[in-house]
């Protein structure tokens, strides 16, 4: 998480991209993308979509708790390890690994994006360079 999102503000964002799409298992799907697949770029459309989705549903449900305070989830934050103590942390239903789950899903939609952008700014660019060499 830390890392992506590291890259992300430092402008390696194909970098970033690359390293949080392996760790939540659609590398494969935006590579092949990238590569022209119609289909794998539909797909990582739609996988756009639900990270949009899910994001606007979690600070809706939040949202809606009596008395819930809502943080600026604009900002993607990093991650800092809780204390623990005597060994054990205790997990809910709001935080992944130790991340808040809103922060995770902020993060999905601002690397999917930036992801489905590259991979038709890629994919266009090698039909091009393709189609020149058939001399079209």
């Amino acid at each position: 998480f830390n890392l992506s999102l590291l890259l992300l503000r430092d402008g390696h964002i194909e970098e970033s991209a690359k390293l949080w799409l392996h760790a939540r298992g659609h590398l494969s799907t935006w590579q092949k993308a990238v590569g022209g697949n119609n289909e794998a770029l539909r797909k990582l459309k739609d996988l756009r979509v639900m990270a949009i989705n899910r994001h606007g549903l979690l600070m809706a449900k939040r949202s809606m708790k009596a008395g819930a305070v809502i943080l600026d989830q604009e900002n993607i934050m990093e991650w800092v390890p809780p204390v623990v103590e005597q060994g054990d942390v205790e997990e809910d239903s709001t935080r992944v690994g130790g991340v808040d789950a809103s922060q995770i899903t902020a993060l999905d939609v601002v690397i999917l994006r930036c992801a489905v952008s590259l991979a038709e700014k890629k994919a266009s660019s090698s039909f091009r360079k393709k189609t020149k060499s058939f001399g079209y």
